[in-house]
């Protein structure tokens, strides 16, 4: 049977030809933009798009960007051996070693795995000098003199290619063929080749013309380029589309050349859909996964997103595939956003992506012609259809202040976004808004920080050697200190902590606000929710919390450092690295003292929490004692779901309460809190299973004396698996 999916029939045979007895087929000039191959060749290609595989897969897709490349070179190319992909070092040293070193081999460039990439290239290079190298991806600078820069700082690449890539690769592959490898002969007689020649001459070639037809690209999925990668741990992606009709200065897309939005053709995108959700079918139950990546920039923005999501539709129904879509959906057109969403059932969570509510930042970055009430709006439709909004913003945007970025925070909030996700803004050199011109304009500083878990020990031609890949952050602007910053990260981590889904495990299916039960009594009380958490923001800390918001703030100052070249050197100190390995540096700031608040801070906490509610009902006038006897009890319950598993987790929670919190937190609509008193008090108590206990003990651990130590061990053991996992939270046993 499983013979069958890997022969290609109907449809998916004119995908491999490129056309469709139903299309016009391709580009009809992009003949023109190919050379001529006049011999054959026996060369041997290989493509790697790494990850860092050392805590756990950190870019966890399959590899499609590298497998269009390597279809399409397939396609209008005359070759004996087929391409080779590689996401897994460890699968690509060993192929090194056991199969030899190709003629050629590419890497892809994105900032998760740049320097691994790069320092697997070096060794390859020094191994085998003969081979050519070829580089594409995002990470690459505008600039031609910082391209250049670039270039001489990294002799191990022969080749980049810039922007898309199927055109420039298959030129080069083709060129390269017929001068029998000699790379020499390559000066700037290519579009999309940038490189450096031998007697040192850059050559900076212009872009070759875009693919106006996708379909011109062979499906990498129904040419089972990508059969290998349906492993269980890696996530499908596909792309309906390229380019983006806006200008944000922060994207690597926010450039004039790629203004335009090309597409594929609906025959090939449902082949595909189908292709993958059969497969996914034919592998065991638990190494399906769940999750299908749709690669657009806009999804749901455009009619024929639709009609994808009607096929998508069909999958679901037929295969029970897929049960979450992780996609930027539009930023305009909410309308269709909603009805592309509603067409599968609600699973496509809708990215409000305002990155800034202020007019002034929104200007400078050049988001002008993006609706930000459209953006808004999408949260209170949503919110009717009972479909999961998540809004994005970024902290430290040229022209942002402290109070412009708390601003943008609490309008979303009260627009009933269900997440708001807050990035630091990454200084990366594919985008407008950091070349050295805009970096000027606004006074953008930098500091470097190693990603978090994007450090890893690898091995190849029986040499180990550590990467550790960095990022530049924006700490400080004109109209932002880095007091302020400081100031706004504390900010992030209160609505990460109080507002926020919370849930150890990215897959778990009881993800939801910790204190959703708090949020919703405000709702019911007509407090808007963004008053309470300015007031958790402002109100006086003390204590063991205060020891916690002050680790974070040192934590937050530490990570980052003002010389590239110290970070380096320290990061490959054996020592070092093994506190990087094994979570003590080099986590994720956020998630591990959201979770670190929650577990074993959980009673300082609560009785911070506590303290803010009752000043917030007395600001409000909602301090009546049936109100502040109804938020102890409700208090309690949250707290109580949690409580002891750093520490005597076998020990039970028993509480007793007044008022029926259950039926509160499980009506669709509240009712008057004197509608839940309780007849009589009842006796609650709180209980793990054996499988919670094993989850915890894997990853909170036991809490020692200094319940800061191991804070990166918590999100370090949580995040180790993709598989789905049972949340920690306790389970409610008695109510009687």
């Amino acid at each position: 049977m499983e013979n069958e999916l890997l022969t290609p029939t109907g449809s998916e045979k004119l995908i491999q030809m490129g056309s469709n007895e139903n299309s016009p087929t391709i580009d009809n000039d992009l003949g023109s933009h190919l050379l001529t191959q006049n011999k054959n060749s026996n060369v041997k290609i290989w493509l790697a798009d790494l990850t860092h595989t050392n805590s756990r897969i950190i870019s966890n897709h399959m590899p499609y960007g590298t497998a269009c490349v390597a279809a399409f070179t397939e396609k209008y190319i005359n070759m004996e051996n087929p391409i080779r992909l590689f996401k897994y070092p460890e699968k690509l040293s060993a192929a090194l070693e056991n199969d030899g070193i190709p003629d050629i081999i590419g890497f892809s460039n994105f900032i998760w795995n740049s320097q691994l990439s790069l320092d697997y290239a070096k060794r390859i290079k020094k191994m085998s000098p003969k081979t050519i190298i070829i580089f594409g991806g995002p990470h690459y600078y505008l600039i031609p003199a910082e391209q250049e820069k670039f270039l001489r700082d990294n002799p191990q690449i022969d080749f980049y290619i810039p922007k898309e890539a199927e055109i420039g690769f298959a030129n080069l592959i083709t060129f390269l063929i017929n001068s029998d490898l000699d790379k020499s002969k390559v000066k700037d007689n290519l579009q999309s080749v940038h490189s450096i020649g031998e007697n040192g001459k850059v050559f900076l070639t212009d872009e070759a013309p875009r693919i106006k037809n996708l379909t011109s690209v062979p499906s990498p999925y129904t040419t089972g380029k990508l059969d290998e990668f349906f492993d269980g741990v890696l996530l499908p992606v596909i792309q309906t589309n390229r380019g983006c009709p806006f200008l944000c200065t922060f994207c690597d897309e926010g450039v004039t050349s790629l203004n335009k939005v090309n597409r594929r053709e609906r025959w090939q995108i449902d082949a595909e859909l189908e292709y993958i959700a059969k497969k996914l079918s034919r592998l065991p139950k638990d190494q399906r996964g769940d999750y299908l990546r749709i690669a657009d920039s806009n999804f749901g923005m455009y009619k024929e997103d639709q009609i994808t999501c009607e096929t998508i539709a069909k999958c679901i129904k037929k295969y029970g595939w897929p049960t979450q879509i992780e996609v930027d959906t539009g930023k305009n057109d909410q309308k269709k956003v909603l009805k592309a969403s509603e067409i599968v059932g609600g699973i496509l969570s809708l990215n409000g992506s305002v990155q800034s509510l202020d007019e002034d930042v929104m200007k400078n970055m050049k988001r002008e012609n993006i609706s930000s009430e459209g953006l808004m709006q999408i949260a209170l439709s949503a919110k009717k259809a009972d479909t999961p909004t998540v809004s994005q913003l970024i902290l430290c945007l040229p022209g942002e202040t402290k109070q412009s970025h708390f601003n943008s925070i609490f309008k979303i909030i009260d627009a009933s976004f269900t997440h708001v996700t807050i990035f630091q803004l990454g200084i990366e050199p594919g985008a407008e808004m950091f070349t050295p011109s805009d970096k000027e304009r606004f006074g953008l500083k930098g500091r470097y920080r190693v990603m978090a878990e994007c450090i890893g020990k690898y091995e190849l031609f029986n040499e180990k050697f550590t990467v550790g890949e960095l990022e530049e952050i924006c700490y400080e602007t004109d109209s932002m200190t880095f007091d302020d910053y400081l100031s706004c990260r504390k900010m992030n981590l209160i609505i990460s902590t109080f507002y926020n889904n919370f849930s150890l495990y990215w897959g778990s299916d009881t993800s939801r606000p910790f204190f959703d039960g708090i949020l919703k009594f405000l709702l019911s009380q007509n407090i808007v929710i963004s008053k309470w958490m300015k007031l958790l923001h402002e109100e006086k800390i003390e204590g063991e919390l205060l020891d916690v918001f002050n680790a974070f703030e040192k934590a937050s100052r530490d990570e980052l450092w003002e010389n590239k070249e110290e970070i380096k050197n320290f990061i490959h100190d054996s020592t070092v690295f093994e506190k990087y390995h094994n979570g003590s540096l080099g986590y994720n700031l956020q998630n591990s003292f959201r979770i670190l608040l929650l577990t074993r801070y959980i009673k300082p906490l609560k009785d911070f929490t506590h303290k803010t509610l009752l000043k917030l009902l007395k600001e409000n006038g909602k301090d009546s004692l049936e109100n502040i006897a109804f938020v102890n009890d409700l208090l309690e319950f949250e707290t109580s779901r949690i409580k002891n598993i750093s520490k005597d987790i076998d020990q039970i929670p028993e509480i007793t309460l007044e008022y029926d919190i259950l039926k509160f937190k499980d009506d669709e609509k509240a009712a008057s809190v004197k509608d839940y008193k309780l007849s009589k008090p009842v006796t609650v108590k709180f209980v793990l299973d054996e499988m919670q206990k094993n989850t915890i003990k894997k990853t909170i651990g036991k809490e020692g004396v200094n319940k800061l130590n191991g804070i990166g061990n918590i999100t370090k053991a949580s995040s180790g698996s993709n598989e789905r996992s049972k949340d920690i939270l306790r389970m409610l046993q008695s109510h009687n």
